[in-house]
């Protein structure tokens, strides 16, 4: 599974890849997650616009991360879970390790 921080304008997003664990472990989270109430954010146009999750192995799969919401697409109807704490979003957040920087983790609003 490939994640991609989706933060830039005009330049590359950063983008990693989960080791299996890791994999199995957002697996585990999103298993937690309840179902979605509630509108999800709008698409801000510039700076942080989240997280998207996809693999490889499921090329039609897609997993979007933003402000408490996660989209789950691809096979059939988008379904939406609840992440109200961010949960999830802050350990996309860890599992780039170093790869970030400061200047851009401060760019992350998770708060």
């Amino acid at each position: 599974m490939q994640v991609e921080l989706d933060i830039m304008s005009g330049r590359p997003n950063p983008v990693w890849d989960l080791t299996p664990a890791q994999a199995d472990e957002l697996g585990d989270i999103v298993e937690t997650l309840p179902t979605g109430t509630g509108t999800p954010p709008p698409d801000p146009g510039l700076g942080y616009r989240g997280f998207v999750v996809t693999d490889k192995a499921r090329p039609s799969w897609r997993l979007g991360v933003f402000k408490g919401f996660v989209r789950i697409s691809g096979g059939g109807p988008t379904e939406i879970r609840n992440d109200r704490d961010r949960r999830l979003e802050r350990w996309l957040l860890d599992s780039a390790g170093t790869l970030l920087g400061d200047q851009i983790r401060r760019r992350v609003p998770l708060e």
